[in-house]
């Protein structure tokens, strides 16, 4: 099972407009970054996956988090890039964190696949 839905991600990446392909690899090169940088992680992973028309891309680890509510008081440089990435391609960004229970961010956007390669 697993094999397949590595497949079925692999052959819709063939037809991600450029600018969404660019939105989540900056927006997992810049959370990655962020987990070597910040985290203090032993893991992290990175997930891509496609239901019901949306694109959803996870970059979680299991480092040391930080209190959500200074995302409310101003963003870092790297977390503002992210936002504006996904906001240029009409997709969402999510930050889930915790003080001591490590990251995630969350990349959503809708993307039409043609009807062949949903067949495929």
């Amino acid at each position: 099972m697993k094999l397949r839905q590595i497949l079925i991600v692999l052959s819709l990446l063939t037809f991600l407009s450029v600018a969404i392909a660019t939105a989540a690899y900056r927006i997992t090169q810049e959370a990655l970054t962020n987990v070597a940088r910040h985290a203090s992680a032993r893991k992290a992973s990175v997930a891509l996956r496609w239901d019901s028309g949306t694109l959803k891309l996870t970059v979680s680890d299991d480092g040391l988090g930080f209190d959500p509510r200074i995302l409310k008081d101003g963003e870092g440089l790297g977390l503002a890039g992210m936002r504006e990435r996904a906001s240029l391609v009409n997709g969402e960004l999510e930050i889930r964190t915790r003080a001591g229970h490590g990251t995630s961010v969350i990349f959503k956007v809708d993307i039409d696949i043609p009807e062949k390669a949903e067949q495929e």
